[in-house]
């Protein structure tokens, strides 16, 4: 390991002690589902993302309400053409200065302590939303349970449509 990686990772090492001393107050933190905060993901292993970064709270509001931990997604830069990379429009504060740009990114989803959380930075709006759950469905493979039990309505309609037809016909 080359020296600039030793220092990288003692400057992690305080930050993380930094963040583990605001663990208790973190926990009654209530974030939103949405929200966007600055996130202090630290020294990444492999391709993991890491450093400070926006990432948008992915967990519902009642479990962000109860937990210590929240689900969340990291903001990127790098352009990908992948469905589970989902670009955003720019968001401009009051001033019109831009606060936020880039896509989250689904492939890298990860439950984190809520002491982590900076500053909140925006909240998305719910199209934008919509298109993350999405890109979270594919990413998850949930489609494929959610089709299977759309063809299994399909074929128990059809069975109780042939039902009723039989029962008018006596």
């Amino acid at each position: 390991m080359n020296k600039y990686k030793i220092n990288d990772n003692l400057d992690w090492l305080k930050e993380k002690l930094k963040l583990d001393s605001l663990v208790k107050n973190a926990e009654a933190r209530f974030v939103k589902r949405g929200q966007v905060y600055l996130c202090h993901l630290g020294i990444g292993i492999g391709a993991e993302m890491q450093n400070t970064r926006p990432c948008v709270i992915l967990q519902n509001d009642r479990a962000n309400y109860f937990a210590g931990n929240t689900v969340v997604a990291p903001f990127t830069h790098k352009e990908k053409d992948l469905p589970t990379i989902v670009a955003i429009d720019p968001v401009h504060d009051e001033k019109g200065e831009e606060i936020l740009s880039g896509a989250v990114n689904l492939t890298q989803v990860r439950v984190i302590s809520k002491a982590r959380l900076g500053d909140h930075i925006t909240t998305l709006d719910k199209a934008t939303m919509a298109g993350i759950d999405a890109a979270l469905a594919r990413e998850l493979d949930l489609m494929s349970y959610y089709n299977d039990l759309h063809k299994k309505y399909e074929n128990l309609k059809k069975q109780l449509d042939a039902l009723k037809g039989d029962a008018s016909h006596t």
